[in-house]
């Protein structure tokens, strides 16, 4: 009897890469707490659609904006131009999907621009 694993089975992947990379993916599970095999298992389910890269790129932003708003004497002014630039990207994010509304009966397209879980 052929014994099957369960979907949630892990297998072992060997995986090769150059030192530098490695360094990169090492630094990054420090910075993270984690194992470089949970870094690079985060990287690769990671939401690599157009909506997700712009919400990563808005949250980065946001952080940096933020640390250099601090000691500042008008703070008001950087969480405004903040919304602001929140409000701008999901302008774009909108733009670009009614550019490409024709082509979002396409699984790949819309994933692209959706992620994975969208199946509308």
């Amino acid at each position: 009897m052929v014994r099957r694993k369960s979907a949630n089975a892990t297998v072992q992947l060997n995986l090769r890469v150059t030192p530098q990379l490695f360094r990169e993916l090492e630094t990054r599970a420090k910075a993270h707490g984690i194992t470089v095999s949970e870094e690079v298992r985060q990287l690769l389910e990671a939401d690599h659609s157009f909506g997700g890269y712009l919400t990563r790129f808005e949250n980065r932003m946001r952080d940096a904006v933020e640390h250099s708003a601090r000691g500042s004497r008008d703070p008001d002014s950087a969480f405004s131009r903040l919304a602001t630039f929140g409000a701008k990207l999901r302008m774009v994010y909108t733009d670009v999907e009614q550019v490409l509304l024709p082509d979002m009966k396409d699984p790949e397209v819309r994933t692209l621009m959706r992620g994975k879980g969208d199946k509308s």
